[in-house]
């Protein structure tokens, strides 16, 4: 019944003139500056906007008890995601890349409470017994991999390494950060819901990245991650421009990364695996090699 489009690009904004020849379309600028207290206020409007034309189309008020018990659901599910996220971490989870992106991907669709639910259950019920210590962790950043574009994935992993972390919009970012409103007035809640929808982007259509290769590095330390797949997607110039800064922040850390672009084809897989199956083996020779590194030395043999 109506197209909600964030214009973070020019493509999303020509995107937007094109859907609203068949349907009602919101588009919803980002300021340059998301931190700028112009961009701030201007995004603000964009969503208390929003809002009027959601409750025009349902005939139904937002009332403060509605969204409140709106954020108190999202936020559960951000806490009950947090700690999908620390299974991931443990080395001998059996959590694989591909299970973490379907279960993000679920969230897109899926009724909120039952998809929380779910995780719930599986947390609760999930076991050690992974081969994640003896396979290379790889990070996944970039532009955003999307159900059923999971080739880049899977091919990673069919090669012996595991995904452990991402830091993209179509994943971790996504549910990663709670609404916090500062009281429960219906103007402080939607003043929240702007907030928690803005500052924590990392996305690169904001003028300072600088955020973004902080989170990135962040989250490379708290997974142990061994090496960064970088993926741009052809039609999104963004990422590609940020691949130089990332990479030389990765590389000072000592973790290395590997650069792919796609365009979502299938064809591409065969002439990509031939550089990630490089990537991948060289992960695997440091990982032997520190692992090596780290055996205990014999003591020597009393005179």
């Amino acid at each position: 019944d109506l197209f909600v489009v964030p214009a973070a690009c020019d493509a999303k904004k020509k995107l937007a003139q094109s859907l609203r020849t068949s349907k009602p379309t919101v588009t919803l600028s980002l300021p340059a500056e998301k931190d700028s207290p112009i961009g701030r206020r201007m995004w603000l409007g964009e969503i208390e906007q929003l809002a009027a034309t959601v409750e025009d189309l349902t005939t139904t008020k937002i009332t403060p008890q509605t969204l409140r018990a709106a954020i108190d659901l999202t936020n559960r599910r951000q806490r009950v995601f947090r700690e999908f996220l620390d299974l991931r971490k443990n080395p001998s989870s059996a959590i694989t890349g591909t299970d973490a992106f379907t279960i993000t991907s679920a969230s897109f669709t899926d009724d909120i409470a039952r998809w929380t639910d779910e995780l719930e259950s599986a947390i609760r019920t999930a076991k050690p017994g992974g081969d994640g210590h003896s396979r290379s962790r790889v990070m996944l950043t970039g532009a955003p991999i999307i159900y059923p574009n999971f080739d880049i994935i899977e091919t990673i992993e069919s090669m012996g390494a595991i995904i452990v972390a991402d830091e993209m919009c179509s994943g971790t970012q996504r549910l990663y950060d709670p609404v916090l409103p500062r009281e429960y007035t219906r103007s402080e809640m939607i003043r929240a819901i702007a907030e928690r929808s803005l500052l924590p982007t990392t996305c690169p259509c904001f003028t300072d990245g600088r955020d973004r290769i902080n989170r990135i590095m962040e989250i490379a330390e708290e997974f142990s991650v061994q090496g960064v797949v970088y993926h741009n997607l052809r039609i999104c110039p963004l990422f590609d421009a940020e691949t130089s800064g990332v990479k030389a922040a990765l590389e000072g850390a000592g973790i290395p990364m590997i650069e792919i672009a796609t365009d979502y084809s299938a064809r591409e897989i065969g002439q990509l695996r031939v550089r990630l199956e490089a990537f991948l083996e060289m992960l695997g020779a440091d990982q032997r090699l520190e692992t090596r590194d780290q055996r205990p030395k014999d003591k020597a043999a009393p005179a």
